[in-house]
């Protein structure tokens, strides 16, 4: 079972036993690469049958994912979740002091308050986001602003990913469909999966990067965006908007 509680950094993840549950950083996609030692400092949360949600936890986030040694963990939002040792009381979160363990807290979905009154609000979004940045510049300012807001959603509980696969893959090519590349069907896959898109598309001389051109048209036959709610944020100076978003 996985259940929310209240703790000193914000509303967590807990397991049945009330211990914290984490995500490991370099986990991408579901797959776990806690190997090697890993696994004796940070126990996989292992699902011996299908996980449940407690108090607090949704269930359309909750699923599971098999490692190298067909051991199956439970996942939340896409992420495997581990404990740490060194908790030893329920809600303890001593991992946060650990500089040997890169590990950052499984933030809990939050419900506005409204929602718990009964008062309408901006609906909730179950499941993950998609964050796609439309350059490949490592320094990208529209690829730090969709980590910036990942960042600021994990505090209210939201998932937002910043997939990369835009340079990953290979030009498009209708003679690949036939057998799509793995890029292409993870590419494909992340979009499908997606509660919702979030954009952020710099301009490129009045028109978007080649390379983010190419990631659309390989979602076009599969259909992965269609009907999905998109939002594209504007990060181009204020001279530079009323083209930016013509472009666009």
């Amino acid at each position: 079972m996985v259940a929310t509680a209240s703790s000193s950094l914000g509303r967590i993840l807990i397991d049945g036993k009330g211990r914290t549950v984490y995500l490991f950083e370099k986990d991408k996609r579901g797959h776990s690469t806690c190997s090697r030692a890993c696994p004796k400092y940070s126990p996989p949360l292992l699902a011996r049958s299908e996980p449940t949600a407690g108090r607090g936890a949704r269930r359309s986030l909750l699923g599971v994912t098999r490692r190298s040694d067909r051991t199956t963990l439970v996942t939340y939002g896409g992420h495997p979740l581990y404990r740490f040792l060194q908790d030893r009381k329920p809600g303890e979160t001593s991992v946060q002091d650990s500089h040997a363990c890169r590990r950052g807290l499984v933030r809990a979905p939050s419900r506005r308050q409204e929602d718990r009154e009964g008062v309408n609000s901006t609906p909730q979004v179950s499941g993950t986001i998609l964050a796609i940045s439309g350059s490949l510049r490592r320094s990208s300012i529209n690829t730090a602003v969709l980590r910036a807001a990942a960042a600021a959603a994990a505090r209210d509980g939201a998932l937002v990913v910043v997939d990369d696969s835009v340079r990953e893959l290979p030009h498009f090519d209708p003679d690949l469909e036939i057998e799509p590349t793995e890029a292409v069907l993870r590419f494909r896959a992340a979009c499908e999966a997606s509660a919702g898109v979030l954009l952020a598309v710099p301009e490129y001389t009045f028109g978007v990067p080649g390379a983010f051109k190419n990631a659309l048209d390989w979602t076009v036959r599969s259909g992965s965006l269609y009907r999905k709610p998109i939002t594209l944020l504007n990060v181009a100076a204020a001279r530079m908007s009323a083209r930016h978003w013509i472009s666009c």
